[in-house]
């Protein structure tokens, strides 16, 4: 019975990951549209996007920390992979929201060359970020996998 239960909690966390990954786009498409509209953003819609999305990642977040907390008691193993993957997040969540606003600061400052320089940088750092904390994503993901594969 502790099979199955922990392989059903294993395919709803899938789910739920599936749909941050499908609010983080929506978040970076959001982003790319007020960018657009500068240099007289269009804040409000932006504000209300990003009210959506942080509903929709409590949401998520809340689901999975009750997941986390039924793997516990049938699989701890399984429940430390499923907190590392919230950590992760967490992190990819903030680096995103800094990553969104130098983007806006370097839209900005274009015609600054020198202040450019250093923003671009920072860019680039960031984006560098978000891939080594997608992979952990990935990776841990991947480890999950494997241990549900091992249960089932």
């Amino acid at each position: 019975m502790e099979q199955p239960c922990a392989y059903s909690l294993f395919r709803k966390f899938q789910h739920l990951q599936e749909e941050r990954t499908h609010a983080y786009k929506m978040f970076q498409e959001g982003h790319k549209i007020y960018l657009k509209s500068g240099p007289d953003y269009d804040f409000v819609k932006f504000r209300s996007l990003v009210k959506d999305i942080t509903q929709d990642f409590k949401r998520i977040s809340e689901e999975i920390i009750s997941i986390e907390c039924q793997l516990r008691a049938l699989n701890p193993d399984l429940s430390v992979h499923v907190v590392a993957v919230q950590d992760y997040e967490k992190q990819h969540l903030e680096l995103m929201a800094r990553l969104q606003l130098v983007q806006q600061e370097l839209q900005d400052n274009l015609y600054d060359s020198s202040e450019s320089d250093i923003i671009k940088r920072e860019v680039i750092r960031l984006n560098k970020g978000l891939l080594s904390v997608q992979e952990k994503i990935n990776e841990t993901m991947q480890a999950i996998c494997y241990q549900v594969a091992e249960i089932v």
